[in-house]
């Protein structure tokens, strides 16, 4: 670790509470700004002009969400750096890099001969905890025969690394370390940090859904809960678990290895406990023929949604289909079409009120959600320049914003009819990239590192 300059002042902020929006000023500090992912910084502005505030090179590709703590944005690279940067100015003030990344070719020769980030280092969104204020982050390296999957527990304030665990999934005949990739966000809860686990791009070589945590304070051992399918199965969104009122974990898994018999426990919502139990699923009734299409329920997270009284919780997948949830026992209250024909949602959705704004395949679209639990659609994200904005979205204030990673672009969406006030090149950006939110700023990681672009 290199010690540049000391950091700014850390405010530590608790935003744990589910289905809360992120009061103006306050920390954006887990990838959409709390536990429920909901992606909503508070306010009413809406966003006429972007300009690009400050920009900084790293060492690596950006894949997961960059997220804010006191007035430091810490950024991940998949080159396993860890960035602490000035919020305000854009001056690097430490870094931390942790172990050396994985090579495809180091996959391919351990087992796993597939993937699409090369190299494969910090992929899932880091998540900052208040009450043991560390920051914790999980990086890939390899080992003579297989890759280890460490989570860090570092300090914001100085980069200085305070915890180091093996959190890999289980090794057995049907868990090779090498084939899971962690994409999925990390969230704290009940003193535990959770860590989803998924397979790489092209679901090679053997690993099945899993979902690991550890103690926030570095004691202890590992807790688990792998899905009870044969293989695959993976918990791979971005967003990562989302945690329930109650405290209870909602992951979404990807489909499994059966296609005939008895149901496996794949393509599902699942809500698991504190401990990692099982509590209960959701799963639809085209399993079967999603498990043997790859038409995973679990491209996208949860997301929670009140209306009429009622609590809910909205899925889509690779399908065109919105799922809505009740959110006591996810048994089905309605569902419909929301994407296009043969399209579905990759990432994260953001809400706002009784709307929720899905990252579909062939654009944002807006699905109001009434008090029966109907979905209905309400617009379709258009960027005014020839192009459909689909990236994740959140809600800053009045504005939904959206990357599109066609042509690197960050759009400010009218949350009335989903037409373009503002755009901004920021560069090359992932398919899953979503900005994190600060008072009259957004923050992109792109290819190349990460872009300040100032709100007005």
């Amino acid at each position: 670790m290199r010690r540049i300059s000391r950091s700014a002042r850390v405010v530590a902020a608790s935003i744990g509470v589910a289905g809360l929006m992120v009061a103006a000023g306050c920390d954006w500090t887990m990838y959409h700004g709390n536990t429920a992912r909901n992606g909503n910084f508070a306010g009413s502005t809406v966003v006429h002009t972007m300009s690009r505030a400050w920009s900084a090179p790293l060492d690596g590709a950006v894949y997961a969400s960059p997220v804010v703590v006191g007035s430091t944005l810490v950024v991940a690279t998949e080159n396993n750096t860890l960035y602490g940067i000035d919020a305000p100015s854009g001056r690097i003030t430490w870094q931390n890099h942790l172990a050396a990344p994985v090579t495809l070719a180091q996959l391919a020769a351990r087992g796993a001969p597939c993937g699409n980030i090369n190299p494969l280092g910090i992929t899932g969104t880091p998540v900052y905890d208040s009450a043991s204020k560390r920051l914790f982050a999980v990086a890939e390296t390899a080992t003579a025969t297989s890759v280890v999957h460490r989570l860090y527990g570092i300090d914001p304030t100085n980069g200085h690394m305070l915890m180091s665990v093996n959190i890999s999934p289980p090794t057995s005949a049907k868990q090779n370390p090498a084939a899971h990739q962690q994409r999925g966000a990390l969230t704290v809860a009940s003193g535990r940090v959770f860590v989803p686990f998924g397979g790489l791009a092209g679901d090679c070589g053997n690993y099945i859904g899993t979902v690991a945590s550890h103690r926030t304070d570095g004691t202890g051992t590992n807790a688990y809960y792998s899905v009870p399918s044969a293989r695959e199965a993976g918990i791979w969104t971005p967003p990562g678990p989302t945690i329930t009122p109650n405290g209870n974990l909602l992951v979404t898994a990807g489909n499994g290895a059966s296609i005939t018999g008895a149901y496996d426990g794949s393509d599902a919502v699942i809500e698991l406990n504190p401990n990692l139990q099982f509590v209960r699923r959701f799963f639809p009734a085209s399993w079967r023929t999603d498990n043997r299409d790859d038409v995973d329920l679990g491209s996208t997270g949860p997301a929670f949604v009140s209306s009429g009284g009622r609590d809910f919780v909205v899925q889509v997948g690779k399908a065109p289909t919105a799922y809505v949830l009740n959110r006591s026992n996810l048994s089905l209250a309605h569902s419909a079409a929301v994407c296009g024909p043969s399209q579905g949602a990759y990432g994260g959705s953001a809400v706002a009120g009784s709307t929720v704004y899905e990252p579909c395949n062939d654009g944002v679209r807006a699905v109001a959600i009434d008090g029966n639990g109907n979905p209905r659609v309400l617009w379709r994200a258009n960027g005014g320049d020839g192009t459909t904005p689909m990236g994740s979205p959140v809600v800053y204030q009045g504005s939904v914003l959206t990357t599109n990673r066609n042509n690197g672009t960050l759009y400010a969406l009218n949350p009335a009819n989903g037409v373009t006030t503002a755009r901004l090149g920021v560069g090359t950006v992932t398919r899953f990239a979503t900005p994190a939110l600060d008072t009259g700023r957004a923050y992109v990681g792109t290819t190349s590192g990460v872009v300040a672009v100032a709100l007005g």
